[in-house]
């Protein structure tokens, strides 16, 4: 079992632990069955409804049967007397097509004041005739016969038509298909005392099935438009089915005059009926949370086969399939509509719930009056007072459409509770996670703050503190020369200024980083030793180079033209700096320090420069290249972006 779309309780049946609870359990069902019997009544009592003592009634007559189109001559062959209600398929006029009934109307006093003649049910069309002339008509007759059958005809009458006296009253019977014609008892009288009856009657049944399947339409259109928003509920998608297709099935009770034959409009009426009815035993699984999905299409194999049958039958002969219809299509659907009936007679017995009571109450009034309108179309009921079924359709669209709307409301309110908490919960995992952003980011500075702090410390012990401890040592030996010292003390007041100019860098800022090592290295070369050549293109922008990083080139850098000016003997030193592509389309720097000197001696070799250097370019990632020879020295450096 699925889950249920009305909240239930799904015990095996209700137990009673008091007289108190059997009594009301007994009136919910009394108050169930009285409602719809009530119903059921009001309806048999408003449409039977008939004219008072002011209305003459013609109800004792002649017929014959004649498709004459101009009244037949009263002495004619064929007259049989006649008493209305007369059912042409009570009395076997199966052939039967059109027929007159000839009625005299004794009026012993008339005075000036309007008269009608209202006919309040009939099949199908109707002609008026007083006195020989014609006094009103319903619509046309013929291949495509105007469809009153549902709908009261009502006529005034001009005083040169009548008068005091006998009068002669003619009417023009059409039926189709063959033998279902039917004429009920004519009233003739004033109009002021006709008139409110006629209204009453068409109001009943023609305003009101045209107002419900506007309100129907429009529901099942709301309906199926929630289902396509909300798919994962197919209780919306069968009533939305179910109740769109209602609706235009119910134009059969008031389209008098339909664009299509009469036998494709019957068999419209056929089909929509049995595809209304296949739609309900899914909508009740829905709601009853049951997953019966072979009995659904095997429900709907039969509708299909069913309506596959009833146009051949069409094709073939408009009255057969009238008749197979009638007995055997419209009957098997009225015993299929037994099984969500007796479903929602045992919710209503396990719960207590007030949805489904009025869920049942519902489902069998469609049931009762789906009855009485089988009977009346197999001749076991009066078909004078039409059908029924019709009338439950504002029970229905109050009840499922309360339901479906209400349950939506709910669905809504809740996923506005949950939005409300999920933004609540937001905003509170949002608070912890910028507290632990600023937690990490006070966390992150600190960090740099030690790295830059380590660094520096570094350097001034690699650099600065080495320089010094040699400058004393130099200072205690009697051997050396004031220039070496001096020489040494110049060396640590550079690595000093190399020291202050890093804690000045920005990242990214190379050109910066080389045009201030510049300036640190040009007083080296205002003597007479090499000249100095500095070359540097327009470089891109390296965001990714911290101060770190670009401390650790300015030191490669500054060694190499460090070791160039001191042991290469050269006449030139050049320092080259320009941005080129690499392979991969990335770009990178280009940093190469070339002098035209001695090479590298192996003594050099095994010194802490060279090393130095490359230990900077492995914390660069970058690569570093040292070529030496004879002619000179190039070390090339490759940062890559």
């Amino acid at each position: 079992m699925g889950k249920p779309f009305v909240q239930f309780n799904q015990n095996d049946r209700l137990s009673w632990e008091s007289p108190l609870d059997f009594l009301v359990d007994l009136f919910r069902w009394l108050m169930i069955l009285g409602v719809t019997l009530v119903i059921l009544a009001l309806l048999l009592r408003t449409l039977s409804e008939r004219p008072g003592h002011e209305a003459l009634e013609l109800s004792k007559g002649w017929v014959i049967a004649s498709e004459a189109a101009q009244p037949p001559p009263t002495d004619m062959q064929g007259w049989q007397p006649v008493s209305l209600p007369d059912d042409w398929q009570q009395k076997e006029r199966k052939e039967l097509e059109h027929a007159w009934y000839r009625f005299v109307l004794i009026i012993p006093n008339m005075d000036k004041q309007l008269w009608a003649v209202y006919l309040p049910s009939l099949t199908m069309n109707a002609e008026l005739y007083i006195n020989g002339e014609l006094a009103g008509s319903g619509g046309t007759f013929g291949h495509r016969t105007t469809r009153n059958w549902n709908r009261p005809l009502y006529f005034n009458l001009p005083n040169s038509l009548i008068h005091e006296g006998q009068n002669e009253f003619m009417v023009r019977l059409a039926s189709q298909p063959p033998g279902t014609g039917l004429i009920a008892p004519v009233y003739v009288g004033p109009d002021k005392s006709l008139r409110p009856f006629y209204q009453s009657l068409y109001t009943l049944k023609i305003t009101v099935p045209i107002v419900t399947s506007i309100a129907a339409g429009l529901l099942a259109i709301a309906t199926l438009l929630i289902y396509i928003s909300q798919p994962v509920e197919p209780v919306y998608r069968w009533y939305g089915l179910g109740t769109l297709i209602w609706s235009v099935h119910n134009l059969y009770l008031f389209v008098a005059n339909p664009p299509v034959p009469a036998v494709a409009w019957d068999l419209f009426w056929h089909v929509s009926l049995g595809w209304f009815i296949v739609m309900i035993p899914p909508y009740v699984h829905g709601l009853l949370g049951y997953e019966r999905s072979k009995l659904e299409r095997g429900l709907f194999t039969y509708a299909l086969i069913g309506t596959l049958i009833l146009c051949g039958l069409a094709a073939y002969d408009h009255g057969l399939m009238h008749f197979v219809g009638i007995r055997i299509w419209t009957v098997s659907w009225l015993a299929i509509g037994l099984y969500p009936t007796f479903m929602m007679i045992h919710a209503v017995w396990r719960s207590r719930d007030v949805e489904v009571q009025w869920l049942l109450t519902a489902a069998l009034l469609i049931f009762v009056l789906g009855i009485h309108d089988c009977l009346v179309s197999n001749g076991l009921l009066s078909r004078v007072d039409g059908k029924l079924m019709q009338y439950s359709i504002p029970v229905v669209i109050a009840v499922f459409g309360w339901l479906l709307l209400s349950r939506f409301v709910r669905s809504l309110k809740e996923a506005e509770t949950l939005n409300r908490e999920l933004n609540q919960r937001v905003k509170e995992r949002t608070a912890e996670l910028e507290k632990s952003f600023t937690r990490m980011g006070k966390l992150e500075r600190e960090r740099a703050i030690q790295e830059e702090r380590e660094r520096i410390l570094r350097d001034m012990h690699d650099g600065v503190g080495g320089n010094l401890v040699a400058a004393v040592a130099m200072a205690e030996s009697d051997s050396v020369a004031s220039t070496d010292l001096a020489e040494s003390l110049r060396g640590t007041l550079d690595e000093l200024r190399l020291t202050i100019d890093s804690l000045e860098l920005e990242q990214g800022d190379l050109s910066s980083a080389m045009g201030t090592l510049r300036a640190r290295l040009q007083p080296a070369f205002m003597g007479e030793g090499p000249s100095l050549n500095w070359s540097m293109d327009a470089l891109p922008e390296t965001p990714e180079l911290t101060p770190t990083a670009l401390t650790h080139i300015v030191r490669i850098v500054r060694e190499a033209v460090s070791n160039a000016l001191r042991h290469s003997q050269a006449e030139d030193i050049w320092v080259r700096i320009r941005p080129e592509s690499s392979g991969n389309g990335r770009g990178r720097v280009r940093i190469e320090v070339e002098d035209n000197g001695c090479g590298i001696q192996s003594k050099e070799t095994t010194g802490h420069g060279l090393s130095n250097m490359r230990y900077r370019a492995e914390q660069l990632a970058a690569s570093l290249e040292i070529l030496s020879s004879a002619t000179g020295t190039r070390i090339v450096l490759l940062i890559r972006n």
